[in-house]
């Protein structure tokens, strides 16, 4: 500030110039010359700026190269994760029949033992093959607040070329996928493909398999269970034809083929010609045509049941019924005007079997030669007679220690034509 008469410089506070003694006029300073006084005040106080440096310079710049760099990123990277893409990856794995990408769509929790990635691809992939062609990805909409959303898919199927259209539906995931991107998921409708607590029942002791895999002891449930059946529960399986293999105690097979759904959510295995193996016929067949052999030459020796019971006792065994049997025929052959001198099985067919409670009923038509002896009246002597013939018996078996032990017989032969 200068003096108004002499131009002497002045002192701030100065009320009279110190140079020619005049009267400083004091000048009414408005809000914003203030504010300019200040800024220039504080200006001066401050040190100079000192220019940014080349090195600083290039930092800054890679910093916004970085940062540029990364949001870019983050929008490409995260496309490949919206409901959009999701969905073409999905259906691109139909097409290509991908079935390990299909598999991990599903999202299965819980005990997967019977419901694989393996299990999947060996049982479900022929039955649910796509008949997708080519196919694009239309239009996404969103719901509840962008939780949900559907996807149009326009496909045409092998051997057409009308195009159609259907929905995919995909939810959003709480959690991040790589902890920033939003997670989308198909929705799929596994109720349909997956059959829980899936119980299958089977004779007393026996190994089984389902789908190849050995069904352990902790699937067994004690209360649908009793003294001669087990009872298995699995958690999960595919709704799909499966193989069933039950391997009895004395080591016959049931192979079956199984195809559980909502419907039919249990199995009983059951014993028939149809699920048999050849060999296994082979064994019964044996089997029975040397029990009844061994039973007519006690009869034809005229032996009492107490004679040859020992044979066919064992431990648990009841053999009432068979001795009741043998005991009626021996009576009916003693009191028979012929009397029975040899019998050989020639062949026995096995018409049916069965497991009823714990006992193998073996139901066959038995082929045999015959020979009986009579008194000829006319000549007073003794004649013989021999012929053939069939009968149809049914035989009851238990398997135990290694053998089968014959517990019951019904149907024996007591008459033999000399005619």
């Amino acid at each position: 500030m200068y003096c108004g008469e002499c131009g002497a410089k002045l002192d701030k506070d100065a009320t009279f110039c110190g140079e020619c003694g005049a009267p400083v006029k004091k000048e009414k300073k408005t809000a914003h010359k203030l504010e300019e006084e200040q800024e220039t005040e504080n200006a001066q106080a401050r040190p100079p700026r000192k220019p940014m440096s080349k090195k600083t310079k290039i930092i800054w710049i890679l910093v916004l190269i970085i940062v540029v760099a990364l949001i870019a990123a983050y929008q490409i990277i995260g496309s490949q994760f919206s409901p959009k893409a999701v969905a073409k990856e999905y259906v691109e794995a139909l097409v290509d029949n991908d079935m390990d990408k299909i598999y991990d769509y599903l999202e299965i929790d819980g005990d997967t033992t019977f419901v694989s990635k393996e299990v999947f691809k060996e049982t479900v992939v022929g039955e649910n093959e796509t008949k997708i062609k080519n196919f694009t990805i239309g239009d996404v909409t969103y719901d509840d607040n962008k939780l949900s959303a559907k996807v149009e898919i326009h496909y045409t199927e092998k051997g057409s070329s009308e195009e159609q259209t259907d929905l995919l539906y995909l939810s959003k995931e709480k959690e991040k996928k790589y902890l920033i991107f939003d997670n989308w998921t198909i929705e799929n409708n596994i109720d349909n493909l997956i059959i829980e607590d899936y119980t299958i029942i089977v004779p007393k002791d026996s190994k089984v398999t389902l789908a190849g895999i050995n069904i352990e002891s902790k699937y067994r449930d004690e209360k649908k269970s009793d003294d001669t059946t087990d009872a298995y529960v699995l958690p999960q399986v595919f709704a799909s034809s499966m193989d069933l293999k039950t391997t009895l105690p004395n080591g016959m097979e049931i192979n079956e083929e199984v195809t559980p759904s909502s419907y039919y959510s249990s199995h009983t295995a059951e014993l028939s010609l149809s699920n048999l193996s050849d060999e296994a016929i082979d064994t019964l067949e044996e089997e029975s045509k040397n029990s009844l052999t061994a039973i007519y030459q006690s009869l034809i020796a005229k032996q009492a049941f107490a004679d040859i019971k020992s044979t066919y006792e064992f431990d648990g065994g009841d053999i009432d019924s068979l001795e009741e049997e043998y005991t009626d025929t021996l009576d009916s052959l003693n009191n028979a005007t012929t009397t029975l001198k040899q019998i050989e099985f020639t062949s026995l067919n096995i018409t049916s079997v069965e497991l009823e409670d714990g006992v193998l009923n073996v139901r066959v038509k038995a082929n045999f030669n015959y020979q009986v002896e009579y008194q000829d009246y006319l000549s007073e002597q003794l004649a013989t007679h021999d012929d053939k013939d069939y009968t149809y018996i049914k035989l009851g078996y238990v398997y135990q220690d290694g053998s089968y032990h014959l517990t019951s017989l019904d149907g024996l032969v007591s008459y033999f034509s000399r005619y």
